[in-house]
């Protein structure tokens, strides 16, 4: 399994991302959080690494019996702007009625790269399957995300 560096933190907005009662949130935690997460994790990982420009979108990558799959979530609107207290209550804004979707965007995922890989995105938003466009660049698989297709929940299944 490889994590996300949004995964990986001791910054006090950790625990808010999974809440249990009321718990504290320091907001002054999340531009640090998103600038400089994920250099322990990238170093750790040596070639393996994901990369991609959406920074509210946490990207996580599994694998498992000769398949890779890609998990998507749109954080966006659910970190606190201001110092709050975070419930399992809150409304998480990509996943109401009516939710803007996600602009298409690319994610790299370097030391996977791979020859005749097909990729398909599922999400509970649509029925059915949305091909992927992707490619090998050296040892890198390159995702061309679609965008307008999900606003809160996507897997990409990748196969060889």
């Amino acid at each position: 399994m490889i994590v996300h560096p949004g995964d990986v933190s001791d910054n006090p907005i950790q625990p808010a991302i999974w809440p249990r009662g009321k718990t504290p949130v320091c907001a002054s935690a999340i531009p640090e959080m998103k600038a400089t997460n994920g250099k322990l994790v990238n170093l750790c990982l040596k070639k393996r690494s994901i990369e991609h420009d959406q920074e509210d979108i946490l990207v996580t990558v599994f694998e498992a019996s000769g398949a890779t799959a890609v998990h998507l979530v749109n954080t966006v609107g659910m970190l606190p702007e201001t110092d709050s207290f975070g419930t399992t209550k809150d409304p998480i804004p990509a996943f109401c009625e009516g939710a803007e979707k996600v602009p298409g965007f690319t994610i790299r995922l370097n030391g996977y790269g791979r020859s005749h890989a097909v990729a398909e995105l599922v999400t509970p938003e649509i029925e059915g399957k949305v091909q992927v466009p992707c490619y090998s660049d050296g040892d890198a698989l390159v995702l061309e995300v679609p965008g307008n297709v999900f606003a809160g929940y996507a897997l990409i299944i990748i196969s060889t």
